[in-house]
């Protein structure tokens, strides 16, 4: 689950029982289906401040609180930007059929530089816009279009692809599975 914090109460008593029973009933079906599950969860919020709030249940966060693990945001651990930014290049070159592409050192820097407020999923979705507005194989800083707009368009990608994706690749792209690597 991601953001288990924002989880309704309603939602968090559905869980909870399920978890507890290890079974639930389908939505019209009157048998119960067994279930023996592991959930990893996870959430930006501070659940001890919600609990104490009365709007996260206490016994469902000892349920899930097995194993906690923090991770620090990306703007604390910037020696991982250049690696995240290489793997999702080079996945998304290949999931587009598209020649590998490369980040100058300058480029790298300034992706390391940048405080990457979304995090992970910020990096991912601006890695995801190169591979497709980016013509060339190299990408530099003035393709990031991390630095605000000046007047002359300076933050906009030097080399625009040729041509607009094709509607299967927009496709393609909807239908991919949200990415919960921020955690």
């Amino acid at each position: 689950f991601d953001e288990i914090g924002d989880m309704t109460p309603r939602t968090q008593g559905t869980l909870l029982r399920v978890l507890e029973s290890q079974s639930f009933e389908r939505v019209g079906g009157s048998k119960p289906v067994r279930v023996d599950v592991r959930v990893i969860a996870a959430t930006n919020r501070r659940l001890d401040e919600l609990i104490a709030a009365g709007l996260f249940r206490e016994d469902l966060f000892y349920r899930l609180a097995v194993i906690s693990l923090h991770v620090p945001p990306l703007r604390e651990r910037r020696g991982d930007i250049p690696l995240l930014a290489a793997h999702f290049l080079d996945g998304f070159c290949a999931h587009a059929a598209l020649a590998p592409k490369q980040f100058t050192p300058e480029a790298l820097a300034a992706l390391s530089a940048h405080s990457w407020p979304g995090n992970v999923r910020e990096l991912r979705n601006c890695v995801e816009r190169l591979v497709m507005m980016v013509a060339d194989s190299e990408i530099e800083v003035s393709d990031l279009g991390l630095a605000p707009r000046s007047a002359a368009g300076g933050g906009a990608p030097r080399r625009p692809a040729p041509a607009t994706p094709s509607p299967s690749r927009l496709q393609a792209t909807q239908d991919q599975p949200p990415d919960n690597s921020r955690r």
